[in-house]
């Protein structure tokens, strides 16, 4: 992952790009249950997350106000509960049609955000204490998967929503066999 960033010194911008690495590795039990055509499949898992982010070295257009940030990093562990439902139905033209919902909870263990040290040019030190995310969030997924033969098309969105953030996504795929 890399950012950038500008924001305004007061005595003009300072810019910055920083450069960062996100490891996760997560493993999931499920109990498929079906139930008068439904598909319902209870999930727990457990994820691991290590989140780097390097230092960075601003430029500024007076470099008296530019700042230095150090590289930081931390690791959380997220127990996850999802509930996985879906019912497929089959067209006239034999395409498999398998609408989908997801609802769940995710509570992180220990927040990954580490203090941060930020130096100006003359040496101060400032030591920032980053705002602590909601640990527990609540998660949303719908979607749809069509398919025929040897080829399929699936769409979805998933959100997480928590106290004081949220993350949503987008996703389509296209398998083809050959």
């Amino acid at each position: 992952m890399s950012a950038s960033n500008t924001r305004q010194t007061g005595a003009g911008a300072a810019w910055a790009r920083q450069n960062g690495n996100v490891l996760s590795t997560e493993a999931q039990a499920a109990l498929p249950l079906g139930w008068r055509g439904w598909d319902i499949s209870p999930a727990a898992g457990l994820r691991v997350s290590r989140v780097s982010l390097g230092g960075f070295a601003e430029t500024a257009t007076e470099q008296a106000f530019a700042l230095k940030g150090s590289a930081s990093s931390g690791t959380t562990v997220t127990p996850v509960l999802h509930l996985n439902l879906g019912r497929s139905y089959v067209t006239a033209s034999r395409i498999l049609v398998t609408p989908r919902v997801t609802f769940g909870v995710e509570d992180a263990l220990g927040n990954p955000g580490a203090g941060l040290g930020l130096t100006t040019q003359d040496g101060t030190v400032f030591a920032l204490d980053p705002q602590h995310l909601s640990p527990v969030s609540g998660v949303v997924g719908v979607g749809v998967r069509m398919a025929r033969g040897d080829w399929s098309l699936d769409i979805g969105y998933n959100g997480r929503f928590s106290g004081n953030w949220s993350a949503q996504s987008l996703q389509a795929a296209i398998l083809a066999r050959f």
